[in-house]
């Protein structure tokens, strides 16, 4: 066992070890997928860039992307590092010809998985990915695609998770539309694999469901198509439709009086965000995260009807993690857009999640349905509305006594980079729609007039596609906060401040700075402390909760 991981965990602690070498030698077992995940993403790997790649790590994030136990996106960095090394990158450029690698490529059941199951948020590998597209697109015209179908349908995944963000050359466009305008719905009806090939390229990119064809396709069942585009073909034609007739089902409370509000649902109708693709099967209980806050909650105990509500749940992500790592609880999960909601929604009939109900409203209208709730889970939503305080005011009001608030909002020293990129688009009249965005960012990485803007986007996942990057630079309506401004909030909303959501490092600094504040509660100390914790992901993210009733925990 001595040599495993041996060139690039050098320090690995042996219980770590010993566990990726279990996992090795019973891949099947999804319980170690789940703690070997979990060891990587604590950072529990000693591991850095400059490392030679190893094809014994490679090997046991094959067997975690090759299951669906994991959330496959917080391993995604730690794939496009070991895809550079692996296929010799300099600048998104390989060193071996394009058909050589597009032959190894899709032997590599790693990085086919991950094409299909993440958004690789790396700049060089998302230029290689586009030279592979461009090169298969050419191959497709001469010769065909044969023995490459599999690399074919697993970019044509990718570039869906990306929104087909990336430009692709002019000659590419020319060659795009000239195939759309071949579609031919009929013939695709009548003979399905002989435009497989055809369907597959033209999916890398643009978006089928927007094809011509696209209504002709979703009419047939999926038997109809080869075993080996079926899960691409349910994704970017079937899905699409099903969610649409899921979102008109979504019962609605309240109106949406407010000009702003009904701005913001615009947007997220048409970009819902935020993108995702697996959920985290490892997730937590709520009463193991405030137990490590220190936190005394009033909750039922067991955690049996224990009542959740998520305000602005977007595309589900939250409320389906809370679901699966609170199954006995029962959850709401509210939104200005039915568009997103309706993701969520199809997931959970898919996953068979049903503690999770999703109505269409505006928080603000909240107070309206007569429901109160043990714990609000509330992140990346009241920076968007018109007066934030109103907002939580409504939250406040139908929290119960003792009951508790994981909230995140952007801070305002984070935001500075990001805040002065959007009065730069103001300046220059760029507006919010698909193509501007796509050109917008193509500048961005090309122009020398743009490359000190260039600065921090590149490591920001929401940099990697349509509509995460509008919601980045381009929102309708953004408030930022800074830390004295949530001390006096919480003040005035009569909320008792519980802590921060932290990684290792960031705890044990803080606690190096004040070793007085075991807890790290002080708002004061904090505030002192902001040279260094700007938020995690431009985010303060943090717990408060409500004073009254008996406490447990």
């Amino acid at each position: 066992m001595d040599h495993y991981l041996s060139s690039a965990t050098e320090g690995l602690d042996p219980g770590v070890r010993e566990l990726f070498e279990r996992l090795r030698q019973t891949p099947a077992d999804l319980d170690l997928h789940r703690r070997c995940s979990r060891k990587i993403v604590e950072g529990s790997l000693p591991w850095s860039q400059e490392d030679a790649h190893s094809p014994e790590l490679y090997e046991v994030l094959r067997i975690l992307f090759g299951g669906d136990a994991v959330h496959h996106q917080a391993l995604a960095n730690l794939v496009c590092a070991e895809l550079k090394k692996k296929y010799r990158l300099v600048s998104g450029v390989p060193s071996e010809d394009l058909e050589q690698v597009c032959q190894r490529i899709a032997r590599d059941d790693l990085i086919v998985a991950a094409l299909s199951k993440t958004i690789l948020c790396d700049l060089e590998v998302q230029g290689f990915l586009g030279r592979l597209r461009r090169h298969l697109l050419l191959r497709f015209r001469d010769q065909g695609v044969q023995g490459l179908m599999v690399l074919v349908v697993a970019l044509a995944e990718q570039f869906l998770n990306t929104e087909h963000l990336l430009v692709e050359d002019p000659d590419e466009h020319d060659l795009v539309e000239s195939m759309i305008r071949e579609c031919d719905p009929a013939a695709f009806s009548e003979q399905p694999s002989g435009w497989e090939e055809f369907l597959l390229v033209l999916a890398m990119y643009v978006a089928p469901h927007h094809l011509p064809s696209a209504d002709a396709i979703g009419t047939m069942p999926a038997h109809e198509f080869s075993p080996r585009v079926r899960h691409a073909v349910k994704r970017m034609i079937h899905d699409p439709i099903r969610e649409k007739e899921l979102a008109a089902s979504i019962p609605s409370f309240g109106g949406i009086a407010c000009r702003m509000s009904r701005e913001v649902r615009r947007q997220y109708e048409e970009n819902p965000y935020p993108r995702w693709f697996s959920l985290d099967a490892d997730a937590r209980p709520l009463e193991e995260e405030a137990r490590e806050l220190g936190a005394a909650c009033s909750w039922p105990e067991p955690q049996e009807g224990l009542e959740i509500l998520v305000p602005g749940c977007g595309t589900g992500f939250h409320p389906l993690t809370l679901a699966v790592g609170n199954p006995g609880s029962r959850i709401l999960a509210i939104d200005l857009s039915r568009a997103s909601m309706a993701y969520g929604l199809r997931v959970a009939h898919e996953q068979h999640i049903d503690n999770v109900e999703f109505l269409h409203g505006d928080l603000l209208d909240l107070p309206r349905l007569g429901r109160t709730f043990h714990h609000i889970d509330c992140t990346g939503v009241l920076h968007h509305l018109r007066d934030p305080k109103e907002g939580w005011r409504a939250l406040v009001d139908v929290l119960r006594p003792g009951g508790t608030m994981r909230l995140g909002v952007y801070g305002k020293l984070a935001r500075m980079p990001v805040s002065a990129l959007r009065q730069h688009i103001r300046e220059l009249g760029v507006t919010p729609d698909r193509e501007a965005i796509r050109e917008f960012r193509k500048q961005l990485l090309t122009s020398e007039r743009h490359r000190g803007l260039l600065t921090g986007l590149a490591a920001c996942s929401d940099f990697y596609s349509t509509s995460s990057l509008r919601d980045l630079l381009f929102h309708t309506h953004e408030v930022q906060f800074e830390l004295a401004e949530i001390e006096r909030t919480l003040a005035e909303l009569g909320l008792e401040f519980l802590g921060f959501r932290l990684n290792r490092a960031m705890k044990t600094k803080y606690l190096e700075a004040f070793p007085d504040d075991p807890h790290l509660r002080s708002l004061a100390n904090w505030r002192r402390f902001q040279v260094h914790y700007t938020g995690s992901l431009n985010l303060f993210r943090f717990w408060v909760r409500k004073p009254g009733a008996r406490q447990v925990g």
